[in-house]
């Protein structure tokens, strides 16, 4: 005899629910994988960190001792897997980004002196020179720690497209309204045409890329996305062989 409805009901019942246990226990098991990768991620890049910065100061210690091209290469090589590092980092954080950011009121002069002087040594490897044009009153509401990796990855990017013949990275801000643009302008190879459309896109290295640099493809994605999260604008021009545009458009409370 075939089934009752209720017999057949109660045995659909028992599947679906066989089935949604099932699938929860493995949702639970991925974010559990998901978890422990993002754990390991942040353990190994701190403890990658500490031998870096024992190098560098190392470096530091015996540069008077050291070949001037050999503690220069040195020194690049460096400040390369210090930004492999911190890209890694921040990829990571990224996925758990409402938990690990705090928007306070900061000074946008001070902050992006803070970065420039990081890059000090970079920008006089590469004859390149920063030129910082902002008000010292101009008050923006982010979270420094984020902003700060958006602004090395701009910086980072002007320096290794630099034309190495006494360029300039211009900072520069404008206030209209409830909102604040912050421009930073290079003189360098400038990005082709072709590759525009293709900036923001995860591990899009583009013509410049190859040419003169390694390059992750990275930075731009991340910076971008990281600004989305924050509530700002971020936008490129450029000229090929002749520089490009970084603008950061900022709400102002």
């Amino acid at each position: 005899m075939p089934e009752s409805p209720n017999r057949l009901l109660e045995n659909v019942t028992a599947q679906y629910e066989q089935q949604t246990n099932h699938f929860e226990e493995e949702i639970d098991q991925l974010e559990r994988q998901k978890q422990l990768e993002f754990n390991f991620m942040q353990q190994w890049v701190h403890q990658m960190k500490t031998p870096v910065s024992v190098m560098h100061l190392t470096l530091q210690k015996e540069k008077d001792d050291l070949p001037e091209d050999f503690l220069h290469s040195m020194q690049e090589e460096l400040e390369r897997l210090q930004q492999g590092l911190d890209l890694a980092l921040y990829q990571s954080r990224l996925q758990k980004f409402d938990r690990d950011f705090y928007v306070q009121q900061v000074s946008l002069n001070s902050l992006i002196k803070e970065v420039i002087k990081e890059f000090k040594s970079s920008f006089i490897r590469n004859n390149v020179f920063p030129k910082l044009d902002i008000d010292e009153e101009i008050i923006i509401a982010t979270d420094p720690k984020w902003f700060r990796f958006v602004l090395t990855q701009i910086i980072s990017n002007a320096i290794k497209y630099s034309k190495e013949t006494s360029d300039t990275i211009y900072f520069e801000a404008n206030e209209e309204y409830k909102l604040l643009t912050l421009r930073i302008r290079d003189t360098g190879h400038g990005i082709p045409a072709q590759d525009m459309s293709r900036v923001f896109d995860p591990f899009f290295t583009g013509i410049n890329g190859r040419t003169f640099r390694e390059s992750t493809g990275m930075g731009l994605y991340l910076s971008e996305e990281i600004c989305k999260e924050l509530g700002h604008d971020l936008k490129i021009s450029s000229e090929k062989d002749v520089g490009t545009t970084v603008s950061i458009m900022i709400e102002k409370a």
